[in-house]
């Protein structure tokens, strides 16, 4: 069995990007240190996709390339996959969107993980964080436990990302794609992230 940490930038992008956009389904990449090995993988990174092309498609496969190079000039690799469901009551894996980007991910890294955003607690602090993580056995996804970094700091830091409207920073693909100037990696927000946190 896998063990995975979730770092706090990770889980923040997550949560901004499904807050950016409540009344969608939103998905995106994620990435660890290309030094991982099968037993511990710790997400260090997201890469926010769709809000609209949520599918495997032509922009999708777009993504993934762009993504693998990106992810590959930092020494990182593709982990695993996110997204959350369009509607608030929708949770589960067989309600999530783009399960084939997370299959095809799995093909290549039978490590990934597969983290579905709880959207009945997104953002919120007090009960714990908002995701559920799945990993592939044997061509099937089954939950699996995780870890989330400065748990308690993390919580708190999102908290008040939210309260300041932080999400409207956030670009995912399909943002880049209106305007190739909207950087999908977010290293903006990654600055923002580590001032914030290194408050607490």
């Amino acid at each position: 069995m896998t063990n995975y940490k979730i770092s706090s930038r990770a889980y923040s992008k997550m949560v901004l990007h499904a807050a950016k956009y409540p009344h969608c389904a939103i998905n995106g990449l994620l990435l660890a240190s290309s030094k991982d090995t099968s037993n511990n993988i710790e997400i260090v990174d997201v890469m926010p996709l769709f809000h609209q092309n949520l599918h495997l498609s032509p922009m999708a496969e777009i993504a993934l390339v762009q993504t693998e190079a990106l992810a590959a000039a930092n020494d990182l690799q593709i982990a695993g996959y996110y997204a959350a469901c369009e509607l608030f009551q929708d949770n589960t894996i067989e309600k999530a969107p783009g399960v084939k980007i997370a299959d095809k991910v799995a093909e290549n890294n039978p490590n990934a993980a597969f983290i579905i955003l709880n959207n009945t607690i997104l953002g919120g602090k007090d009960n714990g964080p908002s995701l559920n993580v799945y990993q592939n056995k044997e061509n099937h996804w089954v939950s699996t436990s995780f870890t989330l970094n400065q748990i308690n700091e993390t919580l708190d830091a999102v908290e008040l990302l939210i309260q300041r409207g932080a999400m409207k920073d956030l670009y995912d693909f399909d943002n880049h794609l209106d305007n190739i100037k909207n950087d999908f990696s977010n290293a903006h927000l990654n600055r923002d992230l580590q001032q914030l946190l290194a408050m607490y």
